[in-house]
């Protein structure tokens, strides 16, 4: 069984039906995953690195985006992020000499989205999708792409219905960074004398969503007042590297009760400086 992707220049050109979207995450037609995810609650994403930037799970090589070089340094690149890449490269004219340049440089081929716009819709050997259509054929401003059922590095990983983030799960970086935050909210509870702690098991699992990343964080968040300037400092440090991972409703509460740990460490600091002046 295969499956239909969509792609465009403007999300908003896309058919509101699309099983997989993919969408650029950099270059002049960078979107977000919200903005995609708002429109597409239950697709699956595959975000595409158009100029190399150490993002997405895609990346574009082809004339005006990446050359073969630059592609294959992306690749290793997120691989190294604990991603599973794919490029983008054209059927006839591209992958041929791609592959070989994989080959050449030591580092293992990528999957591989092929473009050949020949209205066929069937995914050649070797690779994981094909870009068929292209707007003057489809009627629309998208192009049309065959998927296979699954495709590794995209499927589990960007699929709808299971984060608090559009429904998306986080990458492995932010779950990395995230599992920084629950560490040091574990040392900000033990500072406060709070028992529990936040089950890291539910971090570290790849197939966790954001939702109950989250959520198992927020159940250690309760307070007892102690200076603990520094430890509040670094815990919103390690907020701010994963402010684009995290819902905007969550990261407004998280934020808030870290707000209210700091006025009252303030207001116990102010209290003893008084009584040690006495």
């Amino acid at each position: 069984m295969t499956r239909v992707m969509v792609d465009s220049t403007n999300v908003a050109d896309d058919p509101a039906s699309a099983q997989l979207v993919a969408y650029y995450v950099d270059g002049i037609y960078a979107t977000t995953a919200a903005v995609v995810r708002s429109r597409f609650p239950n697709a699956v994403l595959v975000p595409i690195s158009a100029i190399g930037t150490n993002n997405g799970i895609v990346g574009d090589q082809e004339p005006g985006c990446m050359d073969i070089s630059q592609a294959i340094t992306w690749v290793e690149e997120r691989r190294a992020a604990g991603l599973d890449p794919s490029i983008y490269v054209n059927e006839t004219y591209g992958w041929p000499g791609a592959r070989h340049a994989f080959d050449a440089s030591g580092v293992a081929e990528p999957h591989w989205w092929v473009a050949d716009y020949d209205g066929i819709a069937v995914v050649p050997s070797g690779a994981v999708a094909k870009q068929y259509e292209n707007p003057p054929m489809d009627g629309g401003h998208f192009d049309l792409s065959v998927v296979a059922d699954y495709w590794p590095g995209v499927d589990g990983q960007f699929s709808g219905g299971s984060g608090s983030l559009g429904e998306e799960d986080l990458l492995p970086e932010e779950r990395t960074w995230l599992q920084e935050v629950v560490v040091m909210n574990q040392n900000l509870n033990i500072a406060l004398g709070i028992t529990g702690s936040v089950d890291q098991s539910v971090v570290a699992s790849p197939g966790t969503p954001s939702s109950a990343v989250l959520m198992s964080l927020k159940a250690a968040q309760a307070f007892d007042p102690k200076p603990l300037e520094d430890a509040i400092g670094a815990v919103k440090a390690e907020l701010d590297a994963v402010r684009q991972g995290i819902a905007p409703a969550d990261l407004t509460t998280v934020e808030s009760t870290l707000a209210n740990v700091q006025t009252i460490v303030t207001a116990i600091r102010a209290t003893t400086d008084k009584d040690l002046a006495k």
